[in-house]
């Protein structure tokens, strides 16, 4: 939730994280994003079309509002901590770190 993500972002800001950046987790998220899409659209052609409409609205709501909800969460927690986060990729590696606009580093 909220604070998981705001202690992540806090923990940046202390020293940077190294992650896997590899291919394969892109690749997962990708096939991850077409099921999403394509499972609405099948099972749609099963419902009545009053009601297709109002789901198919409602799945694309609510993924709007997730994915706004993180983007703004991000952009509070560096206005609120004068921050900046940025992600660099090295030898199949993702860096993360935040930079302060204090320091007059950005």
């Amino acid at each position: 939730g909220w604070k998981k993500q705001m202690h992540h972002y806090d923990s940046l800001a202390k020293k940077p994280i190294f992650g896997s950046s590899s291919k394969k987790i892109l690749l997962w998220v990708f096939l991850v994003l077409i099921l999403f899409l394509i499972l609405p659209i099948v099972f749609l052609s099963q419902l009545p079309s009053f009601l297709n409409a109002r789901l198919l609205y409602s799945l694309v709501a609510g993924a709007g509002t997730i994915m706004w909800g993180s983007c703004l969460q991000l952009i509070y927690w560096e206005k609120k901590n004068h921050m900046k986060i940025y992600i660099k990729y090295e030898k199949g590696l993702q860096k993360m770190y935040a930079i302060g606009e204090k320091e007059g580093e950005l």
